[in-house]
Formats: C-alpha cells, structure tokens, sequence
C-alpha cells in the first residue's frame, strides 16, 4: 500500500549528501535542546503537593483538547476498541492511540475517576514527570 502511494508521488531517491544533509540538521536541532528539567526529588515533591494551588491555576487554562498529549513523542496512552460486521460473524479489535486527557478514558463501570482537568492533568504530570527508574 505505501509503494502504491510512493508510486504517485514525483520522488527521487535521497542522495548521501541529502542524508548528510539531514542528519547535520537533526544534530543540530538536538544541540539547541538546552533547557534541562531538575527530576531530583521530583516524585516526593508532586506526591507531597498533591493539592496545591497550582493544580487548579493550570486546569482553569487547560482546554482538556488533547493537542499535548497527542504530539508528545513519549505519551504512549492507548484505548481497545472493538467492532463487528452487522451479521456478527466477524469481529475485529483495535488499538489506537488515545489520550489520558478525554473524559472518557478514565471511565470505569459507570463513572469517571477523573472528572476534572484539575485530576487529569495532576495526573499525567505525576506520570510524566517520574523518572524511568519508577517504572
């Protein structure tokens, strides 16, 4: 399928000094990532700051949109959805990608364990802010 759509396209084959070119740019790009987040202590820090004011002054901003948590190259957050044809004799289930930031995707047998932007965010920060050690 991706040959067919290639096959449509004007394309050339990139060249060694395009590769050069490319991995210069990706290298440079990397260098000019300075900014460095501070993780010493960082679990105890948002765990014992659970009901901080901060919480509620980003959540009023927050749209709840997902657009952050959909471009993060390290949020990895999935729903199953499964469907069948209308004879039932095919079923199939998916994986796609979702968003711990939808209303839906904390929602368990009837009600939602965060409701609020306030919890869902408090969430994937103590999540995401947690070094890989805690996994």
């Amino acid at each position: 399928m991706g040959r067919e759509l290639l096959d449509q396209l004007a394309h050339t084959e990139a060249t060694e000094d395009d590769r050069k070119r490319a991995t210069a740019a990706v290298n440079k790009a990397g260098s000019a990532q300075v900014r460095h987040m501070d993780t010493t202590d960082i679990r105890d820090l948002l765990y014992s700051n659970f009901d901080h004011p901060r919480w509620d002054d980003v959540a009023t901003r927050c749209l709840a949109c997902t657009n952050c948590t959909l471009v993060c190259p390290t949020c990895f957050c999935t729903t199953v959805e499964d469907a069948s044809d209308l004879t039932g004799d095919h079923a199939e289930r998916w994986r796609r990608l979702d968003s711990c930031f939808t209303l839906d995707f904390s929602y368990i047998h009837g009600g939602n364990v965060r409701s609020s932007h306030k919890a869902r965010y408090r969430q994937w920060m103590t999540h995401k802010g947690r070094p890989r050690s805690w996994v």
